[in-house]
């Protein structure tokens, strides 16, 4: 077996695994594989993602209030696309030239901000039983990841202030 021959042998294989992990287009937009700047269709990726992500997290994660199910639906059901986009869109000034939010560009937003980890969402491994349990672990990781963003903040702060005063110092000496 040749190089080309192992080379042709991987790729093959890789490129045959990969559809059945992700299949619709809706996924290959949110796993960042489709570019979500040229899709027509905005509310079918944001719909998934509002199934993907609850409501709670949504509202936290944007400082919105989304519109809650009406007294003959289902209080657990997620929002859909339209209940989302209107108070994100609404709430960072997208307007339409009608003065109506901007779904569009907030989808756009909100898929960026999924793709590059804002939004997190994951899934638990093969074989794990006890959801409520794995619910429990993520959200307890994402709390502890909180509180490391909260501490990346405050040592680049710090760092910048030590920084900017050994500038201070070196202009001071240099001005003798």
């Amino acid at each position: 077996m040749t190089i080309t021959d192992s080379l042709e042998t991987t790729l093959k294989t890789q490129f045959s695994v990969f559809p059945s992990q992700v299949s619709i287009k809706e996924e290959l937009v949110l796993a960042g594989v489709l570019p979500f700047n040229h899709i027509r269709d905005y509310t079918s990726p944001v719909e998934l993602l509002t199934q993907m992500i609850p409501r709670e997290k949504l509202e936290a994660a944007y400082g919105i209030a989304i519109q809650k199910p009406g007294p003959g639906d289902d209080p657990d059901r997620p929002p859909n696309a339209g209940e989302f986009l209107d108070p994100f869109a609404a709430g960072r000034g997208f307007r339409t030239a009608r003065g109506q939010p901007d779904r569009s560009r907030g989808a756009r937003l909100a898929i960026k901000d999924f793709i590059n980890g804002k939004l997190l969402y994951v899934n638990p491994p093969p074989g794990f039983e006890d959801k409520d349990a794995f619910k429990k672990m993520t959200i307890e990781t994402e709390k502890d990841l909180e509180k490391l963003e909260r501490r990346l903040k405050l040592v680049e702060k710090k760092m910048f202030e030590v920084k900017y005063l050994a500038l201070i110092i070196t202009r001071a000496i240099h001005a003798r």
